[in-house]
């Protein structure tokens, strides 16, 4: 998912610092907006209203995915080195 919509909070005290994103299923009875802009409840339903969300094509931004991918070191390697730590220093008796 690229983006979803809006930020919610749980009650409409603007500066209490209890808003929070997320992908809901259920965004009835919550508040959306802003501390700056304001909050507005959306009514509870019987059926549960879910945010929207928007989705981006991988394939279409594969070259960009693919750049960010083969600059990330591979962990293993990390890892066997780490691990050898306790060896190396490791005082003769």
């Amino acid at each position: 998912n690229s983006a979803i919509d809006g930020n919610f909070d749980t009650n409409n005290i603007v500066g209490d610092g209890s808003e929070f994103s997320g992908a809901l299923f259920d965004i009835g009875g919550l508040y959306v907006g802003s501390d700056a802009g304001g909050w507005t409840l959306i009514p509870e339903e019987a059926n549960d209203r879910p945010q929207r969300l928007y989705a981006a094509r991988i394939s279409s931004n594969f070259t960009a995915i693919d750049t960010v991918v083969q600059s990330v070191p591979e962990p293993g390697g990390a890892c066997l080195f780490l691990g050898t730590l306790p060896f190396i220093f490791r005082r003769r008796r």
